[in-house]
């Protein structure tokens, strides 16, 4: 099954590229419904490579449930950038998710489409995964707004 959904961020290109690209964001993002743990010891801010990761997941910053490898690429393009992490896990053999950022006049646009299959289970994951979405896009909206200040906590609500 597929999703996509988009938002307007008030800021720069360069400001939500470089911010994508780490642990602190995806964590920022994710609280408090998930916490991402990566198996390699990264830093909040260091930048993710283009490159397969093994994170251990946590629902709601405390529930384990299990471990999802994350394989990031990305495209820089003219006025847009693109981040793919084409992920699976025991439960989920596909999470196929692109982050598209597209400058415009006033900001970016930014975009989440992604594909999941987990089996029987794809409906329920589905269903998750749009309203886990919606939750990381009205927090990305919370980051922008405070200037990217709280980068790297992972307390709080939208």
């Amino acid at each position: 099954m597929k999703l996509d959904m988009s938002c307007d961020l008030p800021c720069e290109l360069s400001q939500s590229s470089r911010a994508v690209k780490t642990i602190g964001l995806l964590n920022y993002v994710a609280a408090p419904i998930m916490k991402f743990e990566c198996v390699e010891r990264i830093g909040l801010q260091e930048v993710l490579e283009a490159r397969p990761y093994v994170m251990k997941m946590k629902l709601f910053g405390m529930l384990p449930i299990g471990l999802h490898t994350m394989d990031f690429s990305y495209e820089d393009a003219q006025g847009v950038f693109t981040m793919r992490d084409n992920g699976h896990s025991n439960l989920c053999t596909k999470w196929d998710h692109t982050m598209t950022f597209k400058a415009q006049t006033k900001g970016v646009c930014y975009r989440d489409c992604a594909e999941i299959k987990a089996g029987i289970l794809t409906p329920l994951v589905w269903l998750f995964a749009l309203y886990f979405y919606k939750h990381r896009q009205c927090r990305w909206q919370r980051l922008v707004k405070r200037n990217f200040e709280a980068l790297g906590t992972e307390s709080g609500t939208c």
